[in-house]
């Protein structure tokens, strides 16, 4: 598990602004390599801490002694579709945030919005819905409190926003 975390001067402690798991039933017996997918909005805050939870076993039983983790390198790959945003010229407002029982999302610009896929703070797909005249409205509801993160495609499959939102219970 990777929690990706910005300092808060104002309230003077980190808030989690993404993270990814990755996890594998297969027993490995030598070295394995694996990545993990980090979903965060880059526009809202800059990551300034990374916190790595590894166990070789499971975080809920026993870990093994002597079992390691090494990060050799790390790198940054941007999602398809994220560095034409501002050529798009789409505007996506989300609201309200954070929600309780709904979230609506209202897209403008160019572009005709068709899908939007949200994902929990561990990049698991919870949902996917249409969208209908560029409106949408999420019943959030059946949502733990926590924070999510949107992407939001064309009908063409070309991702035209990526944001996040809170839930509050």
């Amino acid at each position: 598990t990777i929690g990706i975390y910005h300092w808060n001067s104002v309230t003077n402690q980190r808030d989690l602004i993404g993270g990814g798991i990755w996890k594998s039933g297969a027993a490995a017996t030598s070295w394995t390599p694996a990545s993990v997918t980090i979903f965060y909005d880059s526009a809202s805050s800059k990551a300034d801490t990374a916190f790595v939870i590894f166990s070789a076993a499971s975080l809920y039983s026993n870990p093994k002694v002597n079992d390691s983790l090494m990060i050799d390198s790390s790198s940054y790959v941007m999602a398809t579709g994220i560095d034409n945003l501002s050529a798009h010229s789409d505007n996506v407002n989300l609201y309200p945030n954070p929600a309780s029982n709904q979230v609506s999302l209202a897209a403008t610009g160019q572009f005709q919005a068709g899908l939007v896929e949200v994902y929990d703070i561990t990049g698991k797909l919870v949902s996917a819905y249409s969208m209908h005249n560029n409106f949408l409205t999420i019943n959030t509801q059946q949502y733990t409190t926590g924070i999510y993160f949107y992407k939001m495609y064309d009908n063409t499959g070309v991702e035209l926003n990526v944001g996040k939102f809170s839930v509050v219970k």
